[in-house]
């Protein structure tokens, strides 16, 4: 973070640079026009609009952290600004352990709770989700901030935060608050409405993705839909200087002259694909990998037995065909294996069913409701089935009782998904078969 935080602060500089200079240069060739022609084509500084480098993380503590970097490296002193950043970025403040269970509880009847237990179940949780929720680290998805450097000279120069988006030099925002930034529209200069507000996107120049691997958790087509935005020709004039518009800009070629860079923990085939369709610099593509030396499968200190099933698909079959033959597999041969015809209970007993995707845990779970439904003859509904559901819009009482009669026994099949696990990162008990779907 550290690394790019001064490349994109140079790069900004360097382009403020130029443009104060040709503007001295301008000056001095209101008298000299033979020199004016001759270095027309040098004059080619600006873009459509001012942003140049869109910085896309997250979470709000994510850009305090990026904004505070800037500061840091330009050491500037603080002002009435950044008191509102630091309540509206800052960290959190820390919520009790009533507040953290129930916020509706009025002061005058809060419940006593083991505030012990509550630490103990913290502490408990792996680093990594403690690197991202722990404390109280801002965790909101919905923001965007304009940052604008009044100054060329780096010594000098003063960083203005909360500026408008048609004024800054750098936007930090998450996927979330880009896409219903455009949703807004906006209206042109005879006022009649424009449906998407896509402007303030169309120079950008360097665009950082901080933290891929966490936004894969949050809606992905954000993401995707900003990337798509990037660089597209403006709908409405916000004072552009033709004159001096750079050539890639007036031949519509600067998605390939933009530089992209992606920050991930992990390599998904999401992260590919966004690659692959909106990151064609014309200078190529760098791919840097972290090369893990140590450690063996032979080293893990809990041997299981692991069996892996590989579904049979065509070379050919499109990503969304192959997601239907392995759901076609999963009825036909693991749904069979499930269910248990002994005792008083539908399912093999302490199951545990591990859905990455929200569409595929719905399809999961209409499909095991179905086949209950058929067998039974009851009308089955969540709450009276013979296996509980946890998903990420799962209220926390419900998830609580999931777990509860899951690992007591009373209902053998637990079907859970992959965002769930990853922003509570509960410990569940009493699995003794565990199925990764996909």
């Amino acid at each position: 973070r550290k690394a790019y935080a001064f490349h994109v602060l140079n790069h900004t500089f360097q382009a403020l640079k130029r443009i104060s200079e040709n503007d001295n240069n301008l000056k001095v060739q209101k008298v000299d026009v033979a020199k004016k022609e001759s270095d027309e084509d040098l004059m080619k500084d600006k873009g459509f609009t001012k942003p140049k480098v869109l910085i896309l993380c997250p979470f709000r503590q994510d850009a305090y952290e990026i904004v505070s970097l800037f500061r840091d490296i330009l050491n500037q002193p603080s002002d009435s600004k950044w008191g509102r950043f630091e309540s509206e970025f800052g960290p959190a403040p820390e919520m009790s352990s009533e507040d953290i269970h129930d916020k509706k509880i009025s002061s005058e009847k809060k419940l006593k709770k083991n505030s012990g237990n509550e630490k103990l179940i913290l502490e408990n949780k792996p680093s990594d989700w403690k690197a991202l929720f722990g404390g109280s680290k801002n965790r909101d998805d919905d923001f965007i901030i304009g940052v604008a450097l009044n100054d060329c000279d780096e010594s000098s120069s003063k960083l203005e935060i909360f500026t408008d988006l048609y004024e800054s030099d750098i936007l930090i925002a998450s996927p979330l608050a880009v896409q219903l930034t455009i949703n807004k529209g906006m209206k042109n200069k005879k006022g009649k409405k424009i449906k998407e507000n896509s402007d303030f996107l169309s120079s950008i120049e360097i665009c950082v993705v901080d933290g891929a691997d966490v936004m894969l958790m949050q809606n992905w087509s954000h993401l995707s839909n900003t990337f798509e935005k990037l660089n597209l020709a403006p709908k409405v004039d916000h004072g552009t200087d033709f004159s001096r518009l750079m050539p890639q800009f007036i031949h519509g070629l600067s998605h390939s002259w933009r530089q992209n860079i992606v920050i991930s923990s992990i390599l998904e085939p999401e992260i590919n694909a966004l690659i692959r369709e909106h990151c064609n610099n014309q200078a190529g593509l760098i791919r840097l990998l972290r090369d893990y030396k140590d450690g063996s499968i032979c080293q893990v200190a809990l041997q299981i037995q692991q069996v892996f099933q590989r579904i049979p698909c065509k070379q050919t079959d499109l990503p969304f065909k192959q997601d239907e033959e392995r759901f076609t597999y999963f009825k036909e041969k693991v749904c069979p294996s499930l269910e248990h015809s002994g005792g008083n209970s539908w399912y093999r007993s302490h199951t545990a069913i591990y859905v990455p995707s929200y569409f595929d845990y719905i399809r999961l779970r209409n499909e095991l409701l179905r086949r209950e439904k058929s067998k039974t003859g009851n009308d089955l509904s969540i709450g009276t089935s013979e296996a509980v559901f946890v998903c990420e819009y799962s209220r926390r009482s419900e998830i609580q009782r999931s777990r509860a009669r899951f690992f007591s026994g009373k209902k053998p099949l637990l079907v859970f998904t992959g965002r769930a696990h990853f922003f509570n990162r509960f410990q569940l008990r009493g699995i003794q078969h565990l199925i990764l779907f996909g």
